[in-house]
């Protein structure tokens, strides 16, 4: 028995189609592929980024913080006149290395400074003196 010409044609064609679909299917998976490897790596980057430091490293980036900003204050000083000022430019230069990437403690220290602007400690433009000290008592005893 023959079989019908239709038959054929349809049968070539789907088998024409599922060839087509099976490598679409295999582009489509490679493509997945890389995707789960970049989604992967964010994954691990922002977990990375969101851990929280040990115990023993703040305390070892305690005192250089101090001594950095307070030296950062007593050397601009002069130059800052409001608290806004100040807070800004110890966030900015406290918050980086000299290579300019973020510190680990670098949050910590624009917290403890929003929270010395708000306390409003000097309202208006005064001795900067007046404000280093203030900040640097600050400093230490939040730090």
């Amino acid at each position: 028995m023959k079989t019908p010409p239709l038959y054929t044609k349809l049968s070539t064609l789907l088998f024409k189609e599922i060839e087509t679909l099976s490598e679409q299917k295999k582009i489509l998976e490679k493509q997945l592929s890389v995707i789960d490897k970049q989604l992967k790596s964010y994954q691990d980057t922002f977990a990375y980024a969101n851990q929280k430091p040990q115990k023993q490293k703040i305390k070892q980036y305690d005192t250089s913080t101090r001594k950095y900003l307070v030296e950062v204050l007593k050397t601009n000083a002069n130059e800052w006149l409001t608290t806004a000022d100040i807070a800004h430019k110890v966030a900015v230069l406290g918050g980086r290395t000299a290579e300019g990437s973020l510190q680990p403690y670098g949050s910590r220290i624009a917290s403890m400074l929003s929270a010395f602007s708000k306390q409003k400690m000097v309202e208006q433009k005064s001795n900067n003196r007046v404000i280093f000290w203030r900040l640097a008592s600050f400093i230490s005893t939040e730090i």
